[in-house]
C-alpha cells in the first residue's frame, strides 16, 4: 500500500513537472559553462573579468556604472556572477548611456564617481560629452577654471598627448630605427626615473571613459572638441575575445568590415593584431601561420610588429643596449634575451587568418541550419548567443494556427474599433510586441540544443519527435513496473528534475521550430532559395529581381539577392544593366538608399564589372563602344558566358554538391542544402597538408597575398624585418612550392624482375654487324620513295622497380 502511495505521488509530481511552463532560462545560463573546451578558455574569461575588477578597485569610494547598450550582453559571458560582483567593488549605480542625463541620485548619496563603459565608437563620444555638461551644470562634477584646464593640458602634453601609457610609448617606435630605440640609459635618467616615481599619484578624475578593446586617437579628439576631455579621465579596457561557445571566440566588432572597406579605417586591425597576440601569449605561440587576403597579411604584419615592440620595451628595461650587430666599439655586451611573453608549450599548431573579403557568397546565402534560422527569420538575429522572442514560445501557447487566427482577428476588430486612430493604435501594439519579448540563450548549456543546432531543417521535425518519445518512454518504462522496488523509485526520483529539465527544453525547441517551418515551408521561401542557387550555379536572374523590386519586397532581402548576383558574376555586367538596376532600387525605395548603393559598391558586394577579354576574345580590333554595347548586349539576353572568378571557384573547390543528405549529411553542402561555404573548403582543403598548396589553382582565382610560414624559424626581429620588406620568403608561391624531397634506400638492393634479362650480362654487338646493311645516303634517298618503312616489332613495356617484388 505504501508503494502505491508513492507511485502515486511520483506520478503527480511528473504530471505536474510536464504541465509546467518554462521559463527564459530553459536556453541554459547567459553565459556558457567552459569545462571540457579544446583550450582552456576559462583563464580568458577570468583575465577579461580581472580587467573590469581592477578598474573598479582602482576607484576609492561608490561608483555609478554607465554602460554602452551594446555592452550589456557581452558582459554577461565575462562577468559570470552578474551585478553581484560589480556590487562587491563598489558600484553603486547602474545607467545605461542614453538621453543627455545620466540621471538623478539618492540625497547625500551621490557617487564619488561616474564611469562610462563603452565601445571604442566615434558616434558615443557625443552621448557621452552630453551628459557630463548636464552633470557640470547640476554640480555633481566641479567645473575647472581656465588655470586648471591649462594645467591639464600641460600634464597631459608631458604624459605623450592624450592619456600617455605604453600606447604612446609604442608609437613612439613605430616611428624610429631599432637602434635608435635600445640606446643605452645613463645614470642621470635612471635616478631622474626613480625620482619622478617618487612623485604624488595624480587622484583619478571623478569621470571615467573606459573604452573597449582600446582608447582611439579619433575618440578623444571628439572629446576635446566637445569641451569635456578636461574632465575625464580616458582609459582602455582590454576586453578582447569573448568566448560564447567553447570552441567560438567572437571580438564582436560589428562594424569590422565597414570600417575597412567604406572608411578606410584600419584601426579595427590593430585591434584585431593585439588580440591574437593575446591569444597566444595565453595558449602558446602558433608553429604555422596561413593567411589570405589584404586583411589577412595586414593582421599577421602587425602581430609580428607588437611582438618586436615589447622584446625591445623589455631590453630597455634592462639596459637599453643597442643590437649585437650595431653595437658600438667599446660598449657593454647586451644583455641575455628575455623570456618570451608565450608560455613554452603551445597548444594551437596552425593559425589561418582569412580576409572576409575572401568569401563574401557565404553571408548571402541563407542557412538551412536550425540556428542559422533562428538567427535569419527572427527579429534582430542573434545576438551575444541569446535570441528575442514573444513569450508565446516559451509558454507553449504560439504557433498553433488557431491560436495566431485569433490574434489576427482581435487586431482586426480593435483597427475597425478605433477609427482614424487605428495608426496609433498600431503603433501602439508593435511597440507594446517589441518589449513583450523575452530573451533565450541559445548554448550548449542547453544539451538539446547542442545536438539540434547544426541540424538540418528538414532533420528538425523527426529528431524532436525521436526526443518525445524517449522522454516519455523512460516515463512509461516506468510507471508499466508495477512490482517496482523502493530503491527503484527512489532513483526514478532522483530523475525526475533532469527529466523535467529535458521536456522543457524540447517544448520550447518544438515551438521555436514550427515558428521556423511555417517560413520554410512557405512558398516564397521556397522561391527565394531556388532563385539563390540558380545565381550560385552562374545563371543570371535579372528578370526574377526586377520582379522583386516591382513586388516592393523587403529593401534588405533585395539588395541582399542584389549582392548575391552581382558576386557570383564577377559585377554586373555593362554600365546600361548596372544603372538601371540602381535606377529601379531608388525608384522604388527612395532616394535613401542612394547611400547605401554607394557604400556597397565601395564594399566590393554591388558593383560594375570590369570589361573583360574574354568575352569578346574571338572579336579582334572592336572598339570601346563596341566592346560595352556587347557586353550590355549579352548581359541584358542573359547569354553571357560563366567566366567569372567564382565560377572558376565553384568547380576548383567543389563549391556546389548536388546529392546532398540532410538526414545523414557526409559533407558541409548540407548547411544549405548544396552550397558548401567557400571559407569552409578551404580551412576542410588545407587541413590535411597543413599548406596552401592543397588549395594551389583555387589561390589565382582569390584576392591576395597568400602567405604561409614558420613564425618559429624566425627571430622576432627577423620576421619584423620581413613582414616591413614584404619578403617573397613568406609568401606562398605555387610555381616555387615544391613537397619535401624523400629519400628511399633499400638494404640489400634492388633486383631485377624474373625472367628479364640483364644487358650487362649480355655480348656487346659487333661494330661490322651494325654497318652491314648500311648504304649510302644518296643511294638511300633515292629507293626511299620505292621502299615502304619497316616497322619494328614493339616490345612490351618495362616492368616497374616499384611494382617488382623481392625474390627470396
Amino acid at each position: 500500500m505504501a508503494t502505491a502511495e508513492v507511485l502515486g505521488a511520483v506520478d503527480k509530481a511528473m504530471q505536474g513537472a510536464m504541465k509546467a511552463k518554462p521559463s527564459a532560462a530553459t536556453g541554459g545560463a547567459k553565459a556558457v559553462n567552459l569545462e571540457g573546451s579544446a583550450l582552456d578558455l576559462t583563464q580568458m574569461r577570468n583575465d577579461n573579468r580581472m580587467e573590469l575588477v581592477e578598474l573598479l578597485d582602482g576607484l576609492e569610494g561608490k561608483t555609478c556604472l554607465v554602460l554602452d547598450s551594446a555592452l550589456g550582453g557581452r558582459l554577461n559571458h565575462v562577468v559570470v556572477e552578474g551585478a553581484r560582483l560589480l556590487r562587491d567593488h563598489g558600484v553603486a549605480y547602474f545607467r545605461e548611456l542614453k538621453g543627455e542625463d545620466v540621471g538623478d541620485f539618492d540625497d547625500g548619496d551621490e557617487p564619488d564617481y561616474v564611469v562610462y563603459l563603452v565601445r571604442a565608437m566615434p558616434e558615443l563620444m557625443a552621448d557621452i560629452a552630453k551628459q557630463v555638461k548636464t552633470m557640470i551644470r547640476k554640480g555633481v562634477v566641479a567645473e575647472l577654471t581656465d588655470h586648471e584646464k591649462i594645467h591639464d593640458d600641460d600634464d597631459r602634453t608631458r604624459r605623450g598627448g592624450f592619456g600617455g601609457g605604453d600606447e604612446d610609448a609604442q608609437q613612439a617606435f613605430s616611428s624610429s630605427s631599432d637602434a635608435s630605440l635600445m640606446m643605452t640609459t645613463t645614470p642621470e635618467d635612471e635616478s631622474s626615473s626613480s625620482s619622478s616615481k617618487k612623485k604624488k599619484v595624480r587622484r583619478p578624475k571623478k569621470v571615467q571613459v573606459a573604452m573597449l578593446p582600446r582608447k582611439t586617437l579619433m575618440c578623444q579628439q571628439l572629446l576635446e572638441d566637445h569641451g569635456v576631455l578636461p574632465y575625464v579621465d580616458v582609459s582602455d579596457l582590454h576586453v578582447d575575445f569573448v568566448a560564447f561557445e567553447k570552441d567560438v571566440l567572437s571580438l564582436e566588432m560589428d562594424d569590422f568590415f565597414k570600417e575597412i572597406k567604406v572608411w578606410g579605417d584600419p584601426t579595427c586591425l590593430d585591434f584585431a593584431a593585439t588580440a591574437m597576440v593575446k591569444l597566444e601569449n595565453t595558449f602558446g605561440r602558433a608553429k604555422t601561420i596561413r593567411t589570405i587576403g589584404p586583411a589577412g597579411r595586414a593582421v599577421a604584419e602587425r602581430m609580428s610588429r607588437y611582438r618586436r615592440k615589447s622584446e625591445i620595451l623589455k631590453l630597455r628595461k634592462r639596459g637599453c643596449y643597442a643590437p649585437v650587430t650595431q653595437r658600438i666599439f667599446g660598449s657593454k655586451l647586451p644583455p641575455p634575451m628575455p623570456e618570451p611573453d608565450w608560455p613554452e608549450h603551445s597548444d594551437i599548431e596552425t593559425l589561418v587568418v582569412i580576409d572576409r573579403e575572401v568569401d563574401m557568397v557565404t553571408p548571402l546565402i541563407t542557412p538551412l541550419t536550425y540556428e542559422g534560422l533562428i538567427d535569419e527569420l527572427f527579429p534582430g538575429g542573434i545576438k551575444n548567443a541569446a535570441v528575442k522572442v514573444p513569450p508565446s514560445v516559451l509558454d507553449g501557447e504560439s504557433a498553433t494556427p488557431s491560436a495566431e487566427k485569433k490574434q489576427e482577428n482581435d487586431d482586426d476588430a480593435a483597427a475597425a474599433e478605433g477609427g482614424a486612430g487605428a495608426g496609433a493604435a498600431e503603433g501602439q501594439q508593435k511597440k507594446k510586441a517589441e518589449k513583450a519579448t523575452v530573451s533565450l540563450s541559445l548554448n550548449s548549456n542547453d544539451p538539446l540544443f547542442g545536438e539540434v543546432r547544426d541540424l538540418n531543417v528538414e532533420r528538425l521535425g523527426s529528431y524532436l519527435g525521436e526526443k518525445a518519445k524517449q522522454i516519455r518512454g523512460s516515463y512509461d518504462s516506468f510507471r508499466s513496473n508495477k512490482d517496482a522496488s523502493i530503491n527503484e523509485i527512489h532513483d526514478f526520483v532522483k530523475q525526475i528534475p533532469g527529466l523535467t529539465q529535458k521536456y522543457k527544453s524540447l517544448q520550447t525547441h518544438i515551438n521555436l521550430v514550427e515558428r521556423v517551418k511555417k517560413t520554410t515551408d512557405g512558398k516564397g521561401f521556397r522561391e527565394k532559395w531556388n532563385t539563390e542557387r540558380s545565381m550560385l550555379e552562374g545563371e543570371l536572374m535579372w528578370d526574377n529581381l526586377e520582379e522583386r523590386i516591382g513586388m516592393q519586397e523587403p529593401p534588405m532581402q533585395v539588395l541582399r539577392m542584389l549582392c548575391l548576383q552581382a558576386q557570383t558574376q564577377g559585377g554586373v555586367r555593362g554600365q546600361a544593366k548596372y544603372d538601371f538596376m540602381r535606377r529601379e532600387v531608388i525608384q522604388t525605395y527612395g532616394f535613401e538608399l542612394l547611400g547605401t548603393l554607394h557604400h556597397l559598391e565601395l564594399a566590393g558586394l554591388f558593383y560594375k564589372r570590369r570589361e573583360s577579354t574574354t568575352v569578346i576574345s574571338s572579336v579582334q580590333n572592336v572598339s570601346a563602344a563596341a566592346s560595352s554595347a556587347f557586353s550590355n548586349v549579352m548581359a541584358s539576353s542573359g547569354l553571357a558566358a560563366d567566366n567569372s572568378t567564382f565560377a572558376n571557384l565553384r568547380r576548383q573547390l567543389r563549391l556546389i554538391v548536388d546529392d546532398v543528405d540532410p538526414h545523414q549529411p557526409r559533407d558541409a553542402a548540407y548547411v544549405s542544402s548544396g552550397y558548401a561555404p567557400l571559407s569552409a573548403r578551404l580551412v576542410e582543403f588545407t587541413a590535411n597538408s597543413n599548406s596552401w598548396a592543397a588549395v594551389g589553382p583555387a589561390l589565382a582565382n582569390l584576392p591576395g597575398p597568400a602567405m604561409q610560414y614558420d613564425q618559429t624559424a624566425y627571430s622576432l626581429e627577423e620576421l619584423d624585418t620581413l613582414m616591413r620588406a614584404h619578403s617573397p620568403r613568406l609568401h606562398f608561391d605555387m610555381e616555387n612550392c615544391r613537397p619535401p624531397p624523400t629519400a628511399s634506400f633499400l638494404v640489400g638492393g634492388a633486383l631485377p624482375p624474373p625472367d628479364t634479362p640483364d644487358d650487362d650480362f649480355l655480348p656487346p654487338p659487333h661494330p661490322s654487324d651494325e654497318n652491314k646493311d648500311a648504304k649510302p645516303p644518296s643511294q638511300q634517298q633515292q629507293q626511299q620513295p620505292q621502299q615502304k618503312p619497316q616497322q619494328k616489332p614493339k616490345s612490351p613495356p618495362a616492368p616497374d622497380p616499384g611494382k617488382a617484388g623481392l625474390e627470396p
